[in-house]
């Protein structure tokens, strides 16, 4: 059941070219602007759908950037290190900020800037399997203040599969029937993605 005092989906997001932004972080003419955003050769992106592993690639990409001062990288924030692409702040300037520049984004490709499909930057796309990310993005879900609390899992899992929506171990968390329910449907949608899940250790012991 819904938290009475939580707010509603449009109080806190915006939908933009099919996408949903969050009001306080993001503008329309923000996501423009990355359209002639200049692309460099020596940029790296994390590009992750929310949940996946995003903030441990950050780290340990940041890490390595670092060598031998990782000690003052652990003094930076998050953004600092990595900053997100579409999460410009007031005052920052990324076509300032020193090669190799290091970004995370959760945009879907035809929101990238347009340099990025004739550049040589290299796109680091972490993908984590999807139930996994879904029990994870139920329980951010829930600890968020601004989001609408929804404590069943079974209302969850059916907005997130049919996209009707805005961490931990599934098969603790998915009834069978909800596993399997959620097998037909990722394989009728991803079905040209030329990648296999292991959903369970012994599964290709053989």
């Amino acid at each position: 059941m819904a938290d009475t005092a939580a707010q509603s989906l449009d109080d806190y997001t915006f939908e933009y070219k099919g996408f949903n932004f969050p009001k306080d972080e993001i503008t329309p003419e923000c996501i423009d602007s990355l359209e002639d955003f200049e692309i460099r050769d020596s940029d790296v992106f994390i590009v992750t759908y929310p949940k996946s592993g995003t903030v441990w690639t950050q780290q340990i990409l940041t890490l390595i950037y670092a060598e031998e001062d990782a000690d003052a990288a652990e003094f930076k924030t998050t953004y600092e290190r990595a900053p997100w692409l579409e999460f410009q702040e007031k005052g920052q300037d990324y076509n300032a900020r020193p090669s190799p520049r290091l970004f995370a984004s959760h945009l879907p490709y035809y929101l990238v800037p347009k340099s990025l499909r004739n550049k040589k930057a290299k796109v680091i796309y972490i993908v984590r399997n999807p139930k996994d990310a879904m029990v994870s993005y139920f329980h951010f879900h829930n600890i968020m203040v601004k989001m609408e609390k929804t404590k069943d899992f079974s209302s969850f899992m059916d907005k997130y599969v049919n996209g009707k929506g805005t961490i931990g171990d599934w098969k603790n968390t998915f009834t069978v029937a909800q596993s399997e329910f959620f097998d037909k449907v990722f394989q009728q949608k991803m079905k040209d993605l030329p990648l296999k899940f292991i959903w369970d250790i012994n599964e290709d012991a053989a």
